[in-house]
């Protein structure tokens, strides 16, 4: 290359390069030019110090080595999904989480092949800025875990924890009552949840639009009362399989919410028998 020649690496990398081409590469993309040369390698590195978002959903075949190279390098990130990334371990999520501690997003829905609760260390002591926090099918999520997490954040807006089997309504009301601000609330599946959750929910989180508990079938009409009565701004209401709530509590609701269940129809017995059909006159009546 002649000397008065401009390389890539010539053009300003934070203005130009970190602003207006990164953005639309790929990770395989950054990963494959980050094997060109050593300065390929710096000046993916170094956007990866800057990169705001991580979302690792979509990439089936990323592996743990590959994923060291962002938690080493990436310090400003807000955004991350790691749904779904069987492979992850507890030692590189603390070191990413470590380096990360303004993120405000957070998924690590389905990741219930080999972590535990330790992982979550850094986020519950350090990322006091999360709002979005997506737990489900995170079976390793302990009630202890729950309870620091209560202790330490009161900013959180959504949380996801379905099929998080071993929460209880201790834990779960304890980060109802820390977390005043939220707007949607997936409990579904959490089989131990009764009305002392729904109590809390309905006492503490008066912005909630959305609740989702499904499943969640020891719940009565005395907790979505006090949902119904609490939650003024909610918008939808997932309650399938919820045997013992009736109409008697989703009537105060219904029409201003959406609910997943329609309308059960009740008849008393009066109603019932006038609603039957005639008998047949007796066969005598028809012979002259």
């Amino acid at each position: 290359m002649a000397e008065n020649e401009i390389s890539l690496f010539d053009i300003s990398w934070v203005d130009v390069l970190f602003q207006r081409v990164f953005p639309y590469l790929s990770l395989k993309d950054c990963y494959n030019f980050r094997c060109v040369s050593k300065s390929a390698q710096e000046l993916v590195d170094n956007y990866f110090f800057v990169m705001k978002n991580v979302n690792l959903s979509s990439y089936r075949s990323f592996n743990a080595t590959s994923f060291k190279v962002l938690a080493v390098n990436c310090h400003n990130v807000r955004y991350i999904n790691l749904s779904h990334c069987k492979w992850l371990t507890d030692d590189l999520l603390q070191q990413l989480f470590l380096n990360n501690n303004h993120m405000t997003y957070l998924n690590l829905s389905g990741c219930s092949e080999t972590l535990t609760s330790v992982c979550l260390q850094p986020v519950i002591v350090l990322c006091k800025d999360l709002k979005y926090l997506k737990l489900q099918n995170c079976f390793w999520l302990t009630e202890g875990c729950m309870e620091a997490l209560a202790l330490h954040h009161h900013n959180i807006e959504e949380v996801d924890l379905m099929f998080c089997w071993r929460l209880n309504d201790s834990c779960v009301s304890n980060l109802m009552r820390s977390c005043c601000r939220l707007r949607l609330v997936n409990l579904s599946f959490i089989f131990a949840l009764t009305d002392i959750t729904m109590i809390v929910i309905g006492e503490c989180c008066k912005l909630l639009e959305h609740l989702n508990i499904k499943g969640c079938w020891r719940v009565t009409d005395r907790g979505i009362s006090a949902v119904a009565v609490g939650c003024r701004f909610l918008k939808t209401l997932f309650i399938k399989e919820c045997k013992f709530v009736t109409e008697h509590s989703l009537g105060i609701i219904r029409g201003r919410v959406y609910i997943d269940m329609p309308r059960q129809v009740t008849m008393d017995f009066f109603d019932f028998i006038a609603q039957m059909p005639s008998p047949p006159l007796p066969i005598m009546e028809y012979i002259e």
